[in-house]
């Protein structure tokens, strides 16, 4: 019995080390954006604007729960943090349409100037279009919430004492104490994004959207280590020494951070990555070289190994593996019309769900390269509003 799960093991740690050492490539495809804004190309962003904070303030400047401990700290709100981050949305949000090379943008400052021209009288909308431009990005921070408190939690160790510790012949037990208590500050911080493109000829919003992130973070003060028979004193040791909770711009600026992408990706097609792992030698031909030269990054010679070897033998792997090479080096049609053959041909299960895997490929290829050529429609752009909520 033991001898076959060891053996059963065996065979499991082989399979493991087998997978693990699977030739694997790197293929691309682009993605169409989720709203096709082809013929609207040309767009001025508009600076964030921030968000405006309720009267009275935000938060009180003690921190609830600090009551419970001798570590206090007074509220590290800052009044201006939204101000800080309404300029950081800007520059991210710029820079992330700049990094598509899709539209040709009108910086921000360029485009507040216009816009603060408009307040007075003249017609922002028809100076941007003399301009060129044919469609308005505008964002704003509609809300930020803030919260912190200071949290405990017990420091537990197990212990082996007598059960009554003011008498040696008490019975001796082991159990979990209580030994302690640590501290924490912790805060969270909520923030609401939202952006509307505006087709400025039109004035109809071309697409609108909105996304909510939530992060909390935990910031350790100290502990209290209650005292013992020996030492009756409890003893606090500090690992947070400011008097003041830390900021929460780096809260805010981390959730920040990440929405831009998902913006450009809604409004540009987008390139994505993965690694796929090429079908095993078996039955064995003479290929082995094919996969060397796949690791080595020589993917047009291993692609013509294997491609003979399938048109010589219908050697299976050989193949599968040419039409997974054809899509790593960007022939995402013969990809498919390769891997459509050999699933014909052999009815293999795997090169069924590439076959699947390459028909969608394709399909997402050739529409985002309507969407750079400008041919997909002669009217593009849809109204959306969605919620994205993420929580950290």
């Amino acid at each position: 019995m033991r001898k076959r799960a060891l053996l059963g093991i065996f065979s499991m740690f082989v399979m493991l080390i087998f997978t693990s050492c699977a030739t694997s490539i790197k293929v691309r495809h682009l993605i169409p954006s989720e709203v096709d804004v082809s013929n609207h190309r040309n767009i001025a962003i508009a600076s964030t604007q921030m968000y405006a904070f309720p009267r009275g303030g935000i938060l009180p400047p003690w921190i609830k729960g600090s009551s419970d401990t001798s570590f206090t700290l007074s509220s590290g709100f800052d009044s201006d943090v939204n101000a800080k981050i309404a300029e950081a949305s800007t520059t991210y949000l710029s820079n992330a349409l700049v990094n598509t090379d899709y539209f040709t943008i009108l910086p921000p400052e360029t485009t507040d100037a216009y816009l603060t021209l408009g307040k007075g009288g003249a017609d922002a909308y028809s100076m941007l279009i003399e301009q060129g431009v044919q469609a308005l990005l505008k964002s704003s921070i509609t809300y930020m919430g803030f919260e912190e408190q200071v949290i405990g939690r017990d420091i537990k160790e197990w212990v082996t004492e007598h059960s009554d510790p003011s008498d040696p012949a008490s019975k001796v037990i082991s159990y979990e104490k209580v030994t302690g208590r640590s501290f924490y500050l912790e805060q969270k911080a909520t923030l609401t994004f939202a952006y509307t493109l505006i087709d400025l000829k039109a004035n109809r919003i071309l697409a609108t959207d909105s996304f909510t992130s939530q992060k909390t973070k935990e910031t350790c003060l100290g502990k209290t280590i209650f005292g013992t028979s020996e030492n009756s004193r409890d003893t606090d040791e500090r690992c947070y020494s400011s008097g003041f909770s830390p900021s929460f711009f780096p809260l805010f600026d981390g959730m920040l951070r990440e929405i831009p992408s998902q913006v450009a990706k809604q409004l540009a097609p987008s390139w994505d990555e993965y690694h796929v792992s090429l079908m095993s030698n078996k039955p064995k031909a003479d290929v082995a070289h094919a996969y060397k030269l796949a690791e080595q990054g020589n993917l047009r010679e291993a692609y013509e190994v294997f491609f003979q070897a399938w048109e010589k033998n219908t050697h299976l792997p050989s193949g599968y593996n040419a039409a997974l090479l054809l899509e790593g080096l960007g022939q995402y049609s013969e990809a498919l019309a390769l891997m459509n053959q050999v699933y014909n041909r052999t009815g293999d299960s795997k090169s069924h769900d590439q076959l699947i895997r390459l028909k969608e490929v394709s399909s997402q290829q050739d529409e985002a390269m309507k969407q750079i050529d400008g041919t997909l429609g002669i009217l593009d752009g849809h109204v959306f509003k969605t919620q994205i909520l993420t929580m950290e």
